[in-house]
C-alpha cells in the first residue's frame, strides 16, 4: 500500500515519473511474470495545500497504482491470490531486468508502442468475466491484427495458436478454443443470450486471460529483440507455413 505526502500540482510531472509509472510497471511485471491474479489498490494522494485544508486526503481517480476500474462490490467477492515465494524473487529480477526498459518507453510522448501500452491497461483490468472477454480481444486485436476486419475470428485464432501451440495438438486446440472465445465475445457484444456452450466458455475466461498473458509475453520478447510492430504481423504468417521461423 503505497502513498505519497505533501504532492504539490506543480509536481505532478515528477510524481509521475518517480511514483506513479514505477509503481505502475511494477504490477504489469507482476502480472506478467506467472498467471495469479493481481488487484491494485487506490492511490490516495494530496493534490495541494487548500484540498489539505478542506478535505484532507483523496482519492485520485487517475493516479492508481493501477488504471483498472475497481469495483468495491465485485472485488470483496475476489477468491484468487498472488503468492510470490521467496525462491522465485531472483528470476523475477532477472525478468523485470529484461522488461523494464520496454515498459518504461511506454510512459514516453512519442512510444511507438501503443498497442502494447493499451493491452497491458486492458490485462490490468478486473471488470467481472464478460468485460474481460471484450477486452482481451480487444488487446489481441491491436497486437496481432491490422485495421482489416476480414476474417478477424479466423486470424487471431490461427496466430494464437501459431505463436502459443508448441506441436500441431496444441496447436489444434488453441485454435478451437480462441474460435470459441470469439464466438463468446460475439454474443456478449451483440447482447444475445448466451447458450449452454457460451457458458461454458465463460467458465473458461481464466483460460483466455492466460492465452493473453504469454501472448503478450511473446510480443514484448520481439520488441525486445528489434523486431518493430509492423514486421510481427508478417513473422506470424511466415510462422503459420514455416516451421524454422517458429522455432527461432
Amino acid at each position: 500500500d503505497w502513498s505519497v505526502t505533501g504532492v504539490q500540482t506543480c509536481a505532478l510531472p515528477i510524481f509521475r515519473s518517480v511514483f506513479l509509472t514505477p509503481t505502475m510497471n511494477l504490477f504489469h511485471e507482476l502480472r506478467l511474470f506467472k498467471p495469479d491474479r493481481l488487484f491494485a489498490g487506490e492511490t490516495f494522494v494530496l493534490a495541494n495545500q487548500e484540498q489539505q485544508e478542506k478535505e484532507g486526503w483523496a482519492t485520485a481517480v487517475n493516479q492508481r497504482a493501477s488504471l483498472m476500474g475497481i469495483d468495491y462490490a465485485l472485488l470483496v467477492h475476489q477468491r484468487e491470490r498472488y503468492e510470490l515465494p521467496s525462491a522465485e524473487l531472483p528470476f523475477l529480477q532477472i525478468f523485470i531486468k529484461a522488461l523494464s526498459p520496454l515498459l518504461e518507453s511506454l510512459a514516453k510522448a512519442d512510444c511507438p508502442y501503443r498497442q502494447l501500452k493499451l493491452a497491458l491497461e486492458l490485462f490490468g483490468r478486473n471488470d467481472g468475466p464478460e468485460n474481460e472477454v471484450l477486452y482481451s480481444f480487444t488487446a489481441l486485436e491491436g497486437l496481432l491484427t491490422n485495421d482489416s476486419t476480414s476474417e478477424l475470428a479466423y486470424r487471431l485464432a490461427l496466430r494464437v495458436a501459431s505463436l502459443l501451440g508448441t506441436d500441431d495438438i496444441s496447436r489444434k486446440r488453441l485454435f478451437k478454443e480462441m474460435k470459441g472465445f470469439y464466438d463468446l465475445r460475439s454474443k456478449i457484444v451483440h447482447g444475445s443470450e448466451l447458450k449452454p456452450k457460451h457458458e461454458s466458455s465463460l467458465d473458461q475466461v481464466p483460460n483466455l486471460r492466460e492465452h493473453l498473458r504469454r501472448v503478450l509475453l511473446r510480443y514484448m520478447a520481439l520488441l525486445v529483440n528489434g523486431i518493430q510492430p509492423k514486421q510481427i504481423e508478417e513473422l506470424l504468417d511466415e510462422m503459420v507455413f514455416d516451421e524454422s521461423a517458429r522455432k527461432k
